[in-house]
């Protein structure tokens, strides 16, 4: 795990989550919450304001835990383009990729202007934020 003891990690993951603020907000079934002496992770499932909250809790499943703003970064980013490709086309079957990433490759720039603008701007504010800080991928 990535550790700073002036605090730097904490405001690099609090950045991203800013960053990625709008596409948290759309998204029904990822979210990102910090536990208190835990630290950030991801949740799957709907948020159910009008069911009761055992319901709700049966619904959500924790889905990873971040050691590292790299890590949040690279989830998000997996976030950002499972989005996309919803709302732009058919749903798929999540067993066709061993990661959304390898999507990138099968769409064309030309045909997909706006995704590849898109994700190059999220790309290089993530590593404005992350910097040389955290570089180490697990």
């Amino acid at each position: 795990m990535c550790r700073s003891e002036d605090g730097t990690i904490e405001m690099q993951f609090k950045r991203l989550l800013v960053l990625f603020e709008d596409i948290l907000k759309e998204s029904e079934d990822y979210h990102i919450i910090k536990f208190p002496g835990l630290g950030y992770v991801a949740i799957l499932g709907e948020y159910l304001p009008e069911k009761d909250s055992e319901t709700v809790i049966s619904r959500l499943s924790f889905h990873k835990y971040f050691t590292s703003p790299l890590e949040m970064a690279d989830s998000l980013m997996e976030n950002l383009r499972w989005q996309w490709y919803m709302k732009n086309h058919p749903p798929i079957c999540s067993d066709d990729y061993k990661s959304i990433s390898e999507m990138d490759d099968e769409l064309s720039e030309e045909k997909y202007p706006d995704y590849f603008q898109t994700l190059r701007y999220y790309m290089s504010e993530v590593r404005k934020i992350i910097g040389d800080t955290c570089n180490e991928r697990k």
